[in-house]
């Protein structure tokens, strides 16, 4: 078993987190699915282009393609385009954390790496707990907008009397946004902390969602010192897997510097950093080398999503252990013995009992035998 403090520093233990082949496969995985949704949404937006009597040449649509997913300028349309991404990203990108965290819960409790089996398990059990978890949440805050945006309706009425209902209502509106802003904070704070909560505690998602948030109030001044050291921890992990993943390029396109072969170097640096100038002469292995770096680059990005659950993780089990004074080797010892002597839940004991009834129905009861000291005082 590991030696944990239970403390700020427990949060080193994310780096070490990270070092496994299976949850390193499900990181990578992670990225590439990021990948594709970005490039899904480009090739969308390259169609558009396309279609459009503006231009019909592939590049310059796959330029305006960029331009309008790299456009931050705030509208309705905008705010749809990144909602839209963002969802379907989580859907996917939370089928991979769940396993993730659960197989790095286990290690850290029960200091053993769970097969490729338990993981698939856990996935398809805890898939929807940790997917619909922030989502639940988010809600709260978007329940408060979609009030504020009928309050902004009012605004819409011609003449003066929009004017004078916006600031008949306005009172109202101000309780409403100041009520939405402290729940839109208290979901962007806790949501990272809901997939480990619903891996740690695989009961359901109204229970990760309140943990999550009850454990950040319960004990604020921790949160804050936990989660800037988190972030500390998390932006060291990606400058350490930056650093790394430059000097292992730096070395190999040396190499071709000293023997003269600067040409290719010069074309790998190219595909790397400026795609949209590659030339038509630019050689295979210059263009197998860019592949190869942008690999080996999602091997690097999927080392730090590990250690990015990781740390979320260790950060739920500081906070468990602060309120509830659970260790890490107990807090995972409920499910487990439940699993082990097959304890019912009280949704398996109503089905059980359900099924056992449709087998066997109850027999008719038989009339009631009288006392004998009643029977002798009726013969009397």
């Amino acid at each position: 078993m590991r030696a944990y403090r239970h403390d700020v520093r427990d949060l080193s233990q994310a780096l070490l987190l990270g070092f496994d082949i299976r949850r390193l496969m499900l990181g990578i995985l992670g990225v590439v699915w990021t990948a594709v949704v970005i490039l899904g949404f480009h090739a969308i937006f390259t169609w558009r282009a396309l279609n459009d009597h503006l231009t019909t040449e592939n590049a310059v649509a796959a330029d305006i393609a960029w331009r309008a997913l790299r456009d931050t300028r705030l509208s309705p349309e905008r705010v749809m385009l990144w909602l839209s991404m963002a969802g379907i990203w989580w859907l996917g990108f939370s089928r991979l954390a769940g396993p993730i965290q659960r197989s790095q819960a286990l290690e850290v409790s029960r200091d053993r790496r769970p097969s490729f089996k338990e993981l698939t398990a856990s996935a398809r059990r805890l898939g929807g707990l940790v997917t619909f978890g922030p989502m639940i949440a988010a809600a709260v805050p978007a329940g408060f907008f979609g009030l504020v945006a009928l309050w902004a309706l009012l605004a819409k009425i011609p003449g003066a009397a929009g004017e004078i209902l916006s600031l008949i209502f306005l009172p109202v509106a101000l309780v409403l946004g100041l009520l939405g802003g402290f729940a839109l904070i208290t979901v962007l704070f806790a949501a990272p902390f809901m997939p480990p909560a619903a891996v740690v505690e695989g009961h359901d998602i109204l229970e990760a969602v309140s943990r999550a948030i009850s454990y950040m109030y319960q004990r604020p001044f921790r949160f804050v010192a936990y989660f800037a050291v988190k972030l500390g921890v998390k932006a060291a992990a990606l400058l350490l897997a930056a650093l790394l993943l430059a000097g292992t390029w730096a070395f190999l396109l040396g190499g071709l510097y000293v023997v003269g072969e600067g040409v290719i170097a010069s074309d790998v640096l190219t595909i790397i950093f400026n795609p949209s100038n590659i030339g038509e002469d630019t050689s295979m292995i210059a263009h197998s080398l860019g592949g190869i770096f942008w690999s080996t680059a999602a091997v690097a990005l999927g080392w730090w999503v590990v250690l990015a659950l990781g740390s979320d993780l260790m950060m739920y089990l500081l906070l468990r252990f602060d309120v509830d004074g659970i260790t890490y080797d107990e807090v995972m010892d409920p499910q487990e013995y439940m699993a082990a002597h097959r304890h019912l839940n009280a949704l398996e004991t109503a089905e059980q009992a359900a099924k056992s009834l449709e087998e066997s129905p109850p027999a008719t009861p038989a009339p009631a035998t009288p006392a004998p000291a009643a029977a002798a005082e009726a013969k009397s």
